[in-house]
């Protein structure tokens, strides 16, 4: 988990990422951030070939 001390930007999301990916595959579970309107981060995102990211929108709610 990765709490920050101000609202993100595109910048905050790509270290988290780049922290994240490696030599191996792994894939990203992410919950409430539109992180497709960066290209910036986009472009990071089709140059990983094991990293996947799978985006959960905010107002995608739970059942109970």
């Amino acid at each position: 988990m990765r709490c920050f001390t101000r609202p993100p930007v595109a910048d905050d999301y790509l270290a988290a990422l780049q922290a994240l990916a490696g030599n191996t595959p792994a894939g990203l579970v992410f919950h409430g951030a539109v992180l497709d309107a960066s290209a910036a981060i986009t472009n990071w995102l089709a140059g990983q070939q094991y990293f996947w990211l799978i985006p959960v929108p905010a107002n995608l709610l739970s059942p109970d």
